[in-house]
């Protein structure tokens, strides 16, 4: 009996010495977990802090080029139209390019500000039912030219009629981002178009191009801020890589979805969907959007 009782506490005592070992490692574990997870809330307070400097930096610094801008722009208009005096032949094309450059510049701060609104969570929508022809039409205004010099053909797959809620500024905002992306990486004599289709509570927006097409790998990134994954049909970078960024988060904005089917040689087709009433998780909001950097 005696050996019994013997063998039964010292049982007792191993269940209890495992028990100590197991709430001490516990303890570690939580204290590690503690740990790491302050470690975790540093970190992210940290990018978050970052993310906003950057923000106001780049919002700061974007108004105050587009001021000494704004000035170059104004005097460069005066000297073409020759208010000064005529010019020679190559003067003017000196003042072309100086043109050219000031309005690429501007395009580029004005996607940079745009970009810091989004992100920020400061770009409300101004929304109402509106007519896709015409919208659709009245960005072909400022892309026509651009594609009739490659000598693209170009298609409009809009019946009319066809509405959608959505921000009319944002809205030609998204579709010439991606009408601009799709000329520029076709090449010359290729096809450009654009197409809507009327689902059951939205309706989905296809540009497509037979251009020179994206990897399988990249179609992820480029709707990252500030990704150039290659270069346009005429060999330069002509852009900071916002124009899908900005397009993506705008088109989220609107409770929709951007996405991208492609392969290299055979083309893209960037398609997204816009709500045909508003959707019941935004707000109708009644302040001014600034117009789009186009």
């Amino acid at each position: 009996m005696g050996l019994l009782v013997d063998r039964f506490n010292e049982m007792m005592d191993q269940i209890y010495d495992q028990d100590q070992k197991l709430r001490k490692s516990q303890n570690v574990l939580e204290e590690r977990i503690k740990e790491r997870t302050r470690e975790l809330e540093t970190a992210k307070d940290a990018a978050e802090a970052a993310s906003r400097s950057k923000s106001a930096f780049l919002a700061s610094m974007s108004h105050e080029l587009r001021t000494p801008l704004n000035s170059i722009a104004g005097f460069t208009e005066l000297l073409a139209r020759q208010t000064t005096g005529p010019l020679t032949p190559k003067q003017e094309r000196f003042i072309r390019n100086i043109q050219m450059s000031s309005e690429h510049l501007l395009v580029l701060i004005n996607d940079i500000l745009d970009l810091t609104k989004i992100e920020g969570g400061n770009t409300s929508l101004n929304g109402s039912n509106i007519d896709l022809k015409p919208a659709v039409e009245e960005v072909l205004t400022a892309v026509r030219p651009l594609m009739e010099m490659k000598k693209l053909l170009f298609q409009s797959e809009i019946e009319a009629g066809l509405t959608v809620w959505a921000d009319r500024v944002r809205l030609k905002q998204i579709i010439f981002n991606l009408l601009s992306n799709a000329q520029k990486f076709t090449p010359e004599g290729g096809r450009v178009w654009i197409a809507a289709k009327p689902e059951e509570a939205a309706v989905r927006l296809t540009v497509g191009d037979t251009g020179i097409g994206i990897r399988t790998e990249d179609q992820r990134a480029i709707f990252q801020a500030f990704q150039q994954l290659g270069e346009t049909t005429s060999g330069t970078k002509e852009s900071a890589g916002l124009g899908l960024s900005i397009a993506k988060q705008l088109v989220e904005l609107h409770g929709g979805r951007l996405s991208v089917e492609s392969a290299i040689g055979k083309g893209s087709r960037f398609s997204f969907t816009m709500p045909r009433d508003r959707p019941a998780g935004i707000a109708q909001q009644e302040e001014n959007v600034p117009p789009p950097s186009q």
